[in-house]
């Protein structure tokens, strides 16, 4: 059996005994670090019992506890009923190693930071760490283990088990594995690694949780730091990306599926949607857009996987704080570091984890549908009454837990991780049984030292929650059943007896079931019943179109959902079906709706098409149907479209139409090209609502990869009459295109490009005439350009001449561009020359024309910024690098900045000016950051910096590269058509990448137009900002960001905790709120009010397509009463808005008060007050 290290078993068990240093060195002894006596005790299994608040109509009860398991982390029951348990040894192991080493010194680490263990204590704990699958015995039938066999050990952490093909399959750190004992001792003799090629790099946050859904796959989360994995018996290997995933339990699939999960825990609903878990925020879920049909449609980029179905994160513990928690509360240098909410000792959800949607009956009907989610930081479970909203969710709290949580304990080592339904309709919880449970990190160092990381590594219990009356309910043995008996057992209200009996009836292969499965499809009592009859039948292969066309006539929206996915595959084997789903864009569930959005996608017969576009006029506004109905149209874009611009009684929306107009651009296809341009070219002369979105939209599909020919001749006539009869915008687009489509040389529209550069040069014309001139010119020949290139580019023209010639140039995809923006270099001033670089680099085909630049002296190295230098030195081209290497060399910036940050340290102790600070944070710094709602949120939020020395700051601003915040990091993305662009990484989809950099510009790039994607290790801020802002200046800047502005009045943010609300307030969490939480309510008449004391009032909030409208009132009822509205509503969403309400106020006291009005939410982060600041001295 593998043990821990001697040396980690026994720090740990007499921790109190802290190692002092070895015998043998003849050194000083250390002074001995003393255990916290504050410390709370272990309880007995029955004194733990004692102290658990638990609704009076229900009962707990211990099912097993050390020293039959200990670290427990999921249970199973298999076919037979029996109870399996897996096991994780080595929790927190590597901060217990670094600790050991720590206290050797005999000194407390008080330093705020937050540090993992040092590589030899995480390596150690990596070879320490192992997982054990155990299977439990109830000898006497009273419900209680009275013994354990090790079933299977040395395995790697084991997070979750799920029952399969006789035996266990076990979800471990880095392999999925198979497990059987096929000799009967109680050992499992088979075990077979199902894939391989996970990686852990935090304990809790491994994949785990499988669960077996209803469609014959098992379903696993938290494959969120990628995964490329093998099995003997896949073809190849099988990128999973960020996304969860499922298998297939032969390991013959694997594949991912939509959203992804943040840390431990799953479950599934009935209808088989996923509900997903962060620390924070206990119920969300993925969308139901499966990853199948969003993957399908390369030319898109998809939506946000996973959606909140709205919670209340405020908890209502009964049980103490742990005293570290309490040490770190109280110490205001931690809740600085930490924030509030985060420092909070209990209160707010802070380690949400193992959640479970019950389905069964057993509780009462009070308890079916409702999500739970346990806390064991705070020892107890959260229940949240789950109701459909639309296509999606909304959780609030049961009407009797307002102020109280579903299950709580006073014993401090109560850790709930999970909660599963047993066979019997109970709940079970898992206990992990350990005085700490958090992740070592968060526990400020002096704090592990005194408290240990480890103790309470041997236990473990299970609980069962079930009615106050009820008896205990022996497992029923499902394993030598009839087929005919499974059959019924379909229709069980226990997930347990549905999932075993579906699973058995396919594992075995009881084709002979066939006829009763088609009748239970019909007749069951439960929709749940009929379902896993529709897929027991899928799972034997005997799934005919009559049992489908049942399914889709089904009188529950699960049955007709499960029915439509099924029947998509096989719309070319019987008309009937497609018929039936044409018919289902009127069913009265919006997310069958959805899901009849999605299957019209696999067909390309007319009707479908009809259908598609009866769903866009009709249903475009539902939640997610935009997404559904790109993620169908990948090759019938242009003839959606097309159907949509002919109809007489609607046109498509401007939004819709530009992203069908995209994919046509983006696929290429000859035929549907030549479609969509002749029905945009019989637009009529007042439709530019519409033409504009689908010009905007076939250019950006274009721009996908190299410029192609548009070989049909009736095309491109249309395209000309388009164009001849543009103008402005729509002009620019048309000419873009035309360019794009290689139609430039064109007689008529060479013609048309001498006329344009004659204006261009022409100076007396208006400079907004030329420059808009240029733009139009960026679309045509290079040629035509370039021979007028020399004047527009000359020192005699104004910068705006001058810059808008270079971004036509940049705009062209001739390598003959590069050396065209270099060859005057020495006559452009220092603004222009950074704007020719920035062009140079945009393209790599300019890039060697560059090196030659810098190789000639012609360009100086220093010019280019460490970022771009850096991207030169790594550049994929072996020839290009190793010329940069050589002509950067010595030329390479100066590193030493020791006596600039000196000198500008010294600046800060200056008298400064917040209003000359202000000025110069527009100027050189809101490009990228933003304070207040001033700026560009691309870097981090210099807001941030009132939490740190100015000392501190300096030092990232002088030397930025030097650390980078984590999600800051530079990019470098380059496309198949060698465009370049250098941003961080804004977010990540399926199918696409978006980059955001300075001035908030975004591009988002299709995956399959990626050549490269490579992390920089640079910062976009300049290296040499001392070059342009004088010390004095940038201490000035510093003091405007400690006083927020820089003017008479500093902002005083009032977070929506400290508000008077009165309603049904609840609250959600988004990283974008201001303190990452929000108030939200759905409730016209809800309110909020407050005193303050200001000269200004700002509200803010989130702005959404679902947003209403409130009043607002300030000092009401007097004669300095001042009031107004506030709409929310837009088009997507927004989740920081800052909306300015009054700025004139006199100085003094002020009351607040606004109210929701109508529409469908209102949020509320915070308000910001105007404060008058206090005189300097």
């Amino acid at each position: 059996m593998r043990q821990l290290n001697l040396l980690s078993i026994a720090a740990a068990k007499v921790f109190s005994l802290a190692v002092i240093c070895s015998l043998t060195m003849p050194c000083a002894q250390a002074e001995e670090i003393q255990p916290a006596p504050d410390a709370p005790r272990p309880l007995s299994p029955q004194e733990s019992r004692k102290r658990f608040r638990l609704s009076e109509d229900l009962k707990i009860e211990l099912v097993a506890s050390e020293p039959l398991l200990a670290d427990p982390t999921g249970i199973a029951w298999d076919e037979q009923g029996r109870l399996f348990v897996c096991e994780i040894h080595g929790y927190n192991l590597e901060g217990h190693l670094d600790i050991v080493e720590l206290n050797k010194t005999g000194k407390l680490d008080k330093k705020i930071r937050r540090i993992y263990a040092n590589p030899q204590a995480l390596e150690e704990a990596r070879r320490q760490t192992y997982g054990r699958v155990k299977l439990l015995h109830d000898l006497d039938g009273d419900g209680k283990m009275d013994r354990a066999d090790t079933w299977a050990e040395d395995l790697p952490g084991c997070f979750g088990i799920v029952p399969a093909r006789g035996g266990i399959i076990a979800i471990t750190a880095y392999k999925i594995i198979y497990l059987n004992d096929t000799t009967g001792d109680g050992k499992a003799n088979i075990r077979e690694t199902l894939f391989d090629g996970f990686e852990m790099h935090i304990i809790e946050r491994a994949i785990n949780n499988p669960r077996w859904g209803q469609d014959n796959w098992i379903y696993v989360a938290g494959s969120n730091r990628g995964a490329t994995v093998t099995g003997p018996h896949l073809d190849g290997t099988v990128n999973l990306g960020r996304s969860d995933f499922r298998f297939k339990a032969d390991g013959s699939a694997i594949e991912p599926v939509t959203g992804t999960n943040h840390t431990f825990g799953l479950s599934l609903t009935d209808s088989g949607d996923r509900f997903l878990i962060s620390t924070g925020s206990h119920a969300l879920y993925a969308i139901p857009l499966p990853y199948r049909y969003l993957a399908r449609n390369p030319h898109v980029p998809t939506p946000g996987a996973v959606a909140n179905a709205g919670q209340d994160p405020r908890v209502f513990p009964i049980s103490k704080p742990h005293p570290w928690r309490v040490a770190r509360s109280e110490d205001p240098r931690w809740v600085k570091f930490y924030g509030p909410m985060e420092a909070t000792a209990n209160g707010y959800l802070t380690s949400a984890c193992g959640q479970l949607v019950y389905r069964a009956r057993l509780l009462g009907e009070k308890y079916r549908g409702s999500h739970f989610a346990c806390d064991p930081q705070q020892n107890m479970v959260r229940r949240s009454e789950l109701r459909r909203d639309g296509a999606g969710y909304r959780t609030s709290r049961p009407e009797a837990e307002r102020s109280r949580e579903f299950l709580s304990s006073t014993d401090q080592w109560f850790r709930p991780n999970g909660v599963r339904t047993g066979p019997d309709g109970a709940l079970y919880v898992v206990d992990f049984y350990r005085e700490i449970i958090e992740d070592y990190s968060a526990i400020p160092r002096y704090l592990q030292q005194q408290y240990g990381l480890v103790k309470g590594d041997d236990r473990g219990r299970i609980w069962r929650i079930s009615p106050a009356a009820s008896d205990h309910l022996r497992p029923s043995n499902l394993a030598k059943l009839k087929p005919t008996e499974l059959v019924a057992k379909l229709d069980q209200p226990t997930p347990w007896q549905r999932l075993t009996a579906q699973r058995l009836l396919i594992e075995k292969k009881m084709a002979a079931a066939k006829a009763d499965l088609g009748k239970s499809l019909r007749t069951a009592a439960h929709p749940q019943g009929r379902l896993q009859a529709l897929y027991a039948l899928d799972g034997l292969g005997t799934l005919s179109a009559d049992a489908l066309l049942a399914g889709l006539a089904d009188t529950n929206y699960c049955v007709r959902l499960h029915s439509l996915r099924l029947s998509d595959s096989r719309l070319g084997e019987d008309a009937r079906l497609l018929k039936k789903m044409t018919e289902m864009v009127d069913d009265p569930d919006p997310l069958v709706r959805l899901q009849v959005a999605m299957s019209l996608g696999e067909s390309s017969k007319p009707a479908a098409v009809a259908a598609l576009v009866r769903l866009t006029r009709q249903r475009l506004d539902e939640r997610w149907m935009k997404a559904a109905i790109l993620s169908s149209v990948k090759d019938l874009a242009g003839e959606l479209l097309g159907g949509l611009l002919e109809e007489e009684k609607t046109s498509p929306a401007p939004g819709l139409a530009e992203s069908l107009a995209m994919i046509a651009g983006s696929r290429r296809n000859q035929e549907e090209l030549t479609g969509l341009i002749e029905a945009l070219g019989k637009l009529g002369k007042d439709d530019d609502r519409l033409l504009i979105p689908c010009l905007k939209g076939l250019y950006r599909g274009l721009e996908h990869g190299s410029a192609s020919s548009l070989a049909d001749r009736r095309a491109r006539s249309s395209l000309i009459r388009i164009l001849k009869r543009a103008e402005g915008e729509s002009l620019e687009l048309c000419l873009k295109i035309a360019g794009r489509l290689k139609l430039s040389g064109d007689r008529d529209l060479k013609d048309f490009y001498d006329r344009l550069a004659v204006d261009a040069i022409d100076e007396n014309r208006a400079e907004k005439e030329r420059r808009k001139t240029l733009g139009f010119l960026a679309a045509g020949p290079f040629e035509t350009l370039a021979g007028v290139s020399d004047r527009l580019l000359a020192p005699a023209q104004s910068p705006g001449i001058q810059l808008a010639s270079i971004k036509a140039i940049s705009a062209m995809e001739d390598p003959r561009a590069g050396p065209l923006l270099l060859k005057n270099w020495k006559n452009y001033s220092p603004s222009i020359q950074e704007q020719v670089i920035e062009a140079v680099f945009s393209r790599e085909n300019r890039l060697g024309a560059l090196v030659s630049g810098l190789e000639d002296k012609t360009v100086p190295v220093q010019s280019l910024g460490a970022l771009r230098i850096d991207r030169l030195l790594k550049h994929p081209d072996l020839s290009l690098r190793q010329r940069a290497v050589k002509v950067i060399g010595a030329a390479r910036l100066n590193k030493d900045r020791e006596k600039i940050i000196a000198k500008y340290t010294e600046a800060l102790g200056d008298k400064t000016d917040p209003l000359r600070g202000k000025e110069v944070f527009l100027a050189h710094c809101a490009k990228c950051h933003q304070v207040a709602g001033e700026g560009h949120p691309v870097g981090p939020d210099l807001a941030q910096a009132r939490n740190r020395p100015d000392e501190s700051l300096l030092l990232d601003v002088l030397n930025p590269s030097g650390i980078i915040t984590s999600g800051f990091d530079t990019y470098t993305l380059v496309t198949n058509n060698g465009r370049t662009f250098s941003g961080v990484v804004d977010s990540e989809s399926a199918t696409s990448v978006k980059l955001r950099w300075a001035e908030g510009n975004t591009a988002t790039v299709l995956r399959k137009d990626i050549k490269l994607l490579q992390a920089a290790g640079k910062s976009l801020m300049p290296e040499d900002l001392d070059k342009a802002v004088s010390a004095s200046d940038l201490a000035s800047a510093f003091a405007w960001l400690r006083e927020i502005f820089g003017e008479p009045t500093r902002i005083e943010r009032l977070e929506h905790d400290d508000l008077e609300l009165k309603g049904s307030w609840e609250t959600e969490r988004n990283p974008s709120y201001s303190e990452k939480i929000a108030a939200l309510t759905t409730t016209h008449g809800d309110s909020a009010s407050f005193a303050f004391e200001g000269t200004g009032i700002s509200w803010v909030g989130a702005r959404t397509f679902n947003g209403g409208v409130f009043h607002w009132v300030v000092d009401e009822g007097t004669p300095q009463e001042v009031s107004g509205k506030v709409n929310t509503w837009i088009r997507g969403v927004e989740r920081y808005h800052v909306t300015p309400l009054v700025e004139t106020l006199a100085p003094g006291r002020h009351t607040f008060r606004c109210t929701m009005e109508s529409g469908t939410e209102i949020y509320i982060d915070a308000f910001d007050i105007r404060v008058p600041l206090k005189k300097k001295n």
